[in-house]
């Protein structure tokens, strides 16, 4: 996935140890801190977006991590942002002082929703899957006893359910 390889870190700074990624982490954290801070009492529009620019990086790892395509990278990026401006509007530092942990169950919470929501599949019901097992394990032995394909008819009879079933 070389289109989220290429642009995915692109506003992180190249760190040369664990002893910079730790001071830059909490750099990070503590910049966040008086970001939220400010927007809580002011209502900021440009706080909100500097937030939300903070994080960026974080959501682009989850919509990576989530995409099967590039047009799945960028819807699920803008997802993720809404799950963070949802997240920033209902935060209450009174209750949870670390606003990242709060914030990644909204982000990821909002992607899968969207993949939830927009991808289609067909919920094979159970007794088709036991039928179809069933069939399975039948089958060899009457191709056997046969000498060929089993008809429509013979398959039923050898289960005892309907045609009708079998042909589900």
């Amino acid at each position: 996935m070389d289109y989220v390889r290429d642009g995915i870190h692109e506003d992180l700074p190249e760190l040369s140890s664990n002893k910079t990624l730790e001071s830059s982490i909490n750099l990070r954290k503590a910049n966040l801190k008086l970001l939220l801070e400010r927007y809580k009492s002011t209502r900021s529009k440009e706080f909100k977006e500097q937030i939300v620019q903070t994080l960026m990086p974080m959501i682009k790892f989850f919509a990576y991590r989530y995409s099967r395509n590039p047009e799945d990278f960028q819807d699920l990026v803008q997802v993720g942002a809404i799950g963070l401006l949802k997240a920033i509007e209902r935060f209450d530092s009174s209750i949870n002082d670390d606003f990242v942990s709060y914030a990644i169950p909204n982000i990821v919470g909002e992607m899968k929703r969207y993949i939830r929501d927009n991808t289609w599949f067909v919920k094979v019901p159970r007794h088709i899957k036991e039928l179809k097992g069933r069939i399975m394990r039948v089958l060899p032995s009457l191709q056997m006893k046969l000498g060929r394909s089993p008809t429509l008819d013979e398959l039923s009879d050898a289960l005892n359910v309907p045609k009708e079933q079998v042909i589900e």
